[in-house]
């Protein structure tokens, strides 16, 4: 009887060794796989979302140091821009400052969109607009020609 349990022990542990090592070959699962191949297709997505850079007109309604920023008067609606450090702020082909900017100057500013905020990437005061003429006044209807006296 010792001998019958000695050999169930036997073929038991090596059952249980044989198929620890069947289970220690598998390859790993299904779903581990397809994470790597996604890492890849979702950097090929960034580029494709590239930033598309906008263009506003209009006039100047409020210039603020701290924040950088200006409210522009764009369509009829005021629209805030944020303006850092590194945009080019000019008027014609000189550098100016941000606060060199006042209320009513024409700019041009071209920006981007990240987040709902708007990022200038450069501000330029336009050249304001010539005043028109003004109409020339009529002359004076002339006057009748007054008989000569003899």
């Amino acid at each position: 009887m010792l001998k019958r349990i000695l050999i169930v022990f036997v073929v038991a542990i090596a059952s249980l060794s044989l198929a620890a090592s069947v289970l220690a070959q598998q390859k790993p699962a299904a779903p581990e796989k397809p994470a790597a191949p996604e890492k890849p297709a979702a950097k090929e997505e960034k580029p494709a979302a590239k930033v598309e850079e906008k263009t506003a007109k209009g006039e100047v309604v409020k210039v603020s140091a701290k924040p950088r920023s200006i409210v522009v008067k764009v369509e009829g609606k005021e629209v805030t821009f944020s303006v850092p450090k590194k945009s080019a702020v000019k008027a014609g082909e000189k550098k100016i400052k941000l606060t060199d900017l006042k209320a009513g100057d024409q700019v041009e500013i071209k920006y981007t969109e990240k987040k709902g905020k708007n990022i200038a990437k450069s501000v330029s005061k336009l050249e304001a607009p010539a005043k028109p003429a003004e109409p020339a006044k009529p002359a004076k209807p002339a006057e009748p020609a007054k008989p000569e006296k003899k």
